[in-house]
């Protein structure tokens, strides 16, 4: 007997993207009339007032206030703790339904499938263009080794143009489905471990390992994704936020002796490379990308002396909200 009150529930995360999310909002109530459905959003932002308004705005959607903005993960679960669909979909807020068909094909697989432990769609950005996670091997968070995999790799399913199913090792957190059970057996989104980045990853390598199922990509239903609405990653900080989610997920995800040598590889590649760049900078007296690589490499080390220091790979923002 399914107790479930919804068949979706569609869970956003709220940081300064109202606008967004308002816009998100009006494409579901356009497209989405096949299954029913709750949208929650939760909000990681602390101007109150802005949410407030929204609510009034929007009585039919389930609004959830964070304590703070303690990363995507955290308000993901959050949103997910009052939602009762049977199905937990995790849309970005600068995404948009396109495709009628997008959100109720995704369920119509998942109920045809019981293997698959999260399924997504072709994510399009804003030149139409389709962005696909192709990878889940934290050795390609090394370029020239992520560079020399790909050349070399052969039978790459992701890029046969006439497949229409895919099950590649990892899909977007920015389009995300997962049976809303499965999502509770693996104890939500890590948000002890990642503030931002890489929990998408991490959340597919426990649905294949863990749950022994398969992440599926359904490449004929389309949404379209903004990108980097609610985080720059061109920004010092969140380029940084990135290095940090990606020492954890080689942590959390590999084991010994590939770890301790991945890690100690990545670690030399995030010090020796910036620090190439401010040297080469320095000598064509480029000043805008000297500041900027100087800024990165001393965020860098300021990161490494804080992990010897607190004995974690954890971004510090995780301490500061526990």
């Amino acid at each position: 007997m399914n107790d479930k009150k919804f068949k979706v529930s569609i869970i956003i995360v709220n940081f300064k993207t109202l606008d967004f999310i308002e816009s998100c909002i009006n494409s579901i109530e356009k497209y989405c009339n096949d299954f029913n459905y709750e949208i929650i959003v939760a909000n990681n932002d602390d101007e109150y007032q802005y949410f407030s308004n929204f609510k009034k705005k929007y009585l039919s959607v389930k609004c959830i206030q964070n304590d703070g903005n303690w990363g995507f993960s955290n308000g993901c679960n959050l949103g997910a703790s009052i939602a009762s669909g049977e199905y937990f979909l995790f849309l970005n807020p600068d995404t948009k339904i396109i495709d009628g068909q997008a959100i109720s094909g995704m369920v119509n697989h998942m109920d045809a499938n019981k293997l698959t432990g999260a399924c997504s769609c072709s994510i399009l950005n804003s030149n139409g263009e389709e962005k696909l996670l192709e990878w889940n091997n934290p050795w390609y968070f090394i370029k020239w080794i992520k560079f020399l995999g790909q050349k070399f790799r052969k039978n790459n399913e992701l890029n046969t143009v006439n497949s229409h199913i895919l099950n590649p090792p990892v899909i977007s957190g920015a389009v995300f489905m997962i049976n809303s059970d499965d999502f509770r057996i693996l104890g939500g989104w890590p948000q002890n471990d990642y503030w931002m980045y890489s929990e998408d990853r991490h959340m597919c390598y426990q649905i294949t390992t863990r749950l022994k199922k398969e992440i599926t990509l359904l490449r004929n239903y389309k949404i379209f994704h903004f990108w980097g609405a609610s985080s720059n990653k061109s920004s010092i900080n969140q380029r940084i936020e990135m290095i940090i989610s990606r020492h954890n997920f080689i942590n959390l995800c590999t084991k010994n002796p590939e770890r301790s040598i991945l890690l100690t590889i990545y670690i030399l590649k995030n010090i020796i490379v910036p620090f190439l760049k401010v040297f080469t900078y320095s000598l064509i007296l480029n000043k805008k990308n000297l500041i900027k690589h100087f800024q990165l490499l001393k965020g860098v080390l300021v990161y490494y002396y804080q992990s010897l220091k607190r004995k974690t790979f954890r971004s510090i923002r995780l301490e500061i909200s526990s």
